[in-house]
């Protein structure tokens, strides 16, 4: 165990506002206090440097900027690099992560080769269609999906567009953040 002073990163819960485990329902922007010793993988409060980190670990959509604190877990797990353990969680601020994916992936999908990768093209497409439906425009219009759906559809549309080398994961994320940054500005959070 290390302490250190503060490590910001990011976190997703499912639509309802629940962890993964579902036990845990945290107020917005509110700390979370875990007692105990936290363990990388186990227990404690997780979050991770990058949004496509945070994302494979989700639950849902519902993407929050968080702090860690207090006591961290550095070590127990030597080469995991894509998150982070504490005791600690405060919550700065969180959105619906749908349609801010759902605004980049339509700037880069036209850049996917149809010619190389016409079944990913057709995969993301159709996924992104689904997400749209899903998470975008008035409430009473869009569609039925469950949060397990939507998080399945989201990580198609990633995974399309980083396996077939349309983007790296960097780039990506850089344009999720400044699509995030854009949205925040105008006042729009969950």
């Amino acid at each position: 165990m290390v302490k250190k002073k503060i490590r910001r990163g990011w976190h997703f819960l499912n639509l309802k506002g629940n962890t993964g485990h579902g036990h845990l329902t945290p107020k917005p922007k509110g700390t979370e206090v875990f007692k105990g010793y936290p363990i990388m993988c186990d227990q404690g409060l997780h979050a991770s440097p990058m949004i496509l980190d945070a994302l494979d670990y989700a639950p849902g959509l519902l993407l929050r900027r968080v702090t860690l604190s207090g006591e961290f877990d550095n070590g127990s797990i030597p080469y995991m690099d894509d998150k982070f353990c504490a005791t600690v969680r405060k919550e700065h601020w969180r959105v619906k992560f749908g349609p801010v994916l759902v605004r980049v992936a339509k700037r880069l999908l036209p850049k996917l080769d149809k010619e190389i990768f016409p079944l990913d093209y057709e995969d993301c497409n159709r996924s992104l269609q689904y997400l749209e439906r899903a998470s975008c425009g008035p409430k009473n219009k869009r569609s039925k999906t469950s949060n397990i759906n939507q998080l399945r559809f989201a990580k198609e549309i990633v995974y399309c567009l980083v396996d077939s080398d349309t983007v790296s994961r960097d780039v990506f994320e850089k344009l999720l953040q400044k699509e995030l940054v854009k949205q925040r500005r105008k006042g729009i959070d969950a």
